[in-house]
């Protein structure tokens, strides 16, 4: 009888598992590029190339700040140039 209790606890904690893996990879690949692209104006696919990107080039770095780079860039790019005052 106790066999079958241990295997039904190892059944429940793989199915638990399971749960938590799929919640955990839909709130990151689904619910967080969502909310960091709304904070930087990104694109919720860019900031998915981005991430990828960022850790094939630096790792940890590289995902930590590729992000806040290319926000901080593409603010850059769009700011109109300076006029002349002649």
């Amino acid at each position: 009888m106790s066999s079958l209790t241990a295997l039904s606890s190892i059944w429940l904690s793989l199915n638990v598992l399971a749960i938590a893996v799929v919640i955990d990879q839909l709130i990151e690949n689904g619910v967080a590029p969502q909310l960091i692209g709304s904070f930087t104006g990104l694109s919720p696919v860019w900031i998915l190339i981005l991430l990828l990107v960022g850790a094939k080039v630096a790792g940890l770095l590289g995902v930590v700040v590729a992000v806040p780079i290319a926000g901080s860039t593409e603010d850059i790019l769009a700011s109109p140039a300076p006029q002349s005052v002649s």
